[in-house]
């Protein structure tokens, strides 16, 4: 096997943590596919370690959230603001998962707890960042991007979405898809125009960005169609997904002030790890859920009494 050398940036105000991991990461670390040199670069603050980024680069970066300088996930987005490419792992000393979950929705690619890394933890943590990293990248620099929205298109789904199933199968990681379909766009367009139909489509990407995160798969996929692949922790059942989406739903109807209501029908389906099928057929599935939960909807009445243009979900 090939050895691969990692430049591991530490930015951490405690000499005995960053002492041990580096100590952890002093020696190779083999992988089933290959083995890991880490050159262990410290920093004691953020600004020190942003300077060294600017200056010499790294391949991953391990933040600390209680630094003297950045506090809590400030971190995270200055990082992210100063090396938008860069794999970040957060190092947490909080024994919940809500810390780390908020770190993903911030840019950050893993996170890990203090106390509970050993080498191989470490070393994984480190890889599967700087992969997550670099699909990411390489989804900033393709032409599969829907010109309306800013989302995917189909074909990026498809292609970036097998990536998606194949790291999550890896890592071990569970995923739900979720398949959405803006409600009425047809009506909205007959109505007011399809310049008011391109608003609708792109409130409903809104929503579904800011419902997501980063690391997450959301694309557009036709028409009023719109798809995701979110990795989801303990906390993200599928009505917490649902609740978090039509909130932003609610809160766009709230305070839009246009002539419709946007609303959307969803089908979640689970990725399950031990009964694996290819992006398409999880699609499917998820689509054939949606349209089951559509048949089950009401028209609501609008004002002056006529058929909403679209009902929230």
């Amino acid at each position: 096997m090939n050895i691969e050398n990692i430049r591991l940036l530490v930015v951490e105000d405690s000499p005995y943590d960053a002492r041990y991991l580096k100590e952890v990461l002093a020696n190779h670390a083999s992988t089933s596919a290959r083995i890991v040199r880490f050159e262990v670069i410290w920093a004691d603050r953020l600004e020190t370690g942003l300077a060294h980024l600017a200056r010499a680069g790294a391949d991953v970066a391990f933040l600390d959230l209680s630094l003297p300088d950045a506090s809590g996930l400030e971190a995270v987005t200055r990082t992210r603001a100063a090396a938008p490419d860069l794999a970040i792992v957060v190092l947490t000393g909080q024994r919940d998962e809500e810390t780390g979950v908020r770190a993903l929705q911030e840019g950050a690619q893993e996170y890990l707890i203090k106390g509970d890394c050993d080498k191989a933890t470490i070393t994984r943590a480190a890889i599967y960042a700087m992969e997550r990293a670099k699909l990411l990248s390489d989804l900033r620099g393709q032409s599969i991007r829907d010109p309306l929205t800013g989302l995917l298109n189909r074909r990026g789904f498809l292609d970036i979405g097998a990536r998606h199933l194949a790291w999550v199968a890896r890592v071990g990681r569970s995923c739900v898809a979720i398949f959405a379909d803006l409600d009425g766009l047809k009506t909205i367009n007959d109505q007011f125009g399809h310049a008011e139909g391109d608003a609708a489509l792109a409130a409903a990407a809104a929503a579904l960005r800011s419902s997501f995160r980063e690391s997450d798969v959301v694309a557009r996929i036709g028409g009023d169609e719109f798809a995701v692949l979110a990795t989801s922790t303990t906390r993200d059942s599928q009505e917490f997904i649902r609740s978090r989406l039509l909130q932003k739903v609610a809160e766009f109807n709230a305070e839009s002030g246009r002539p419709w209501r946007l609303g959307m029908s969803l089908g979640m389906i689970p990725y399950e790890r031990r009964d694996p099928c290819a992006i398409e057929v999880l699609l499917e599935r998820a689509d054939r859920q949606m349209y089951r939960e559509k048949g089950k909807k009401r028209p609501m009445p609008a004002e002056g009494g006529e058929a909403d243009p679209a009902c929230s979900a």
